[in-house]
């Protein structure tokens, strides 16, 4: 049973590191400042991030008034990263 754990255990660390819930971290680093930049720096101190794409703009509205506060983001920068969630969101959601 080791010996079998051995051989899966490097897929299983791929297929996590896959995963679409994942970091966001598919494309060249972001603009210091930028939305993207303070949702990648901001919201992965607590938890993974989200593919922007996962809810709707109305659900990402939610999110940011919500936990944009506990992140200590000021108005501003919560308006800078809704913009670029919302400019990304699922079309089909919220």
């Amino acid at each position: 049973m080791g010996h079998f754990l051995l051989r899966i255990l490097p897929l299983l660390v791929l297929a996590a590191a896959c995963a679409t819930t994942g970091p966001v971290r598919d494309r060249a680093a972001p603009p210091a400042g930028s939305g993207r930049a303070l949702y990648e720096g901001s919201c992965q101190r607590c938890h993974a991030l989200y593919m922007p794409a996962s809810f709707g703009a109305e659900e990402w509205g939610f999110f940011v008034r919500k936990y944009g506060r506990k992140a200590r983001l000021s108005r501003q920068e919560q308006m800078l990263v809704y913009d670029y969630l919302a400019r990304n969101a699922n079309r089909g959601a919220g």
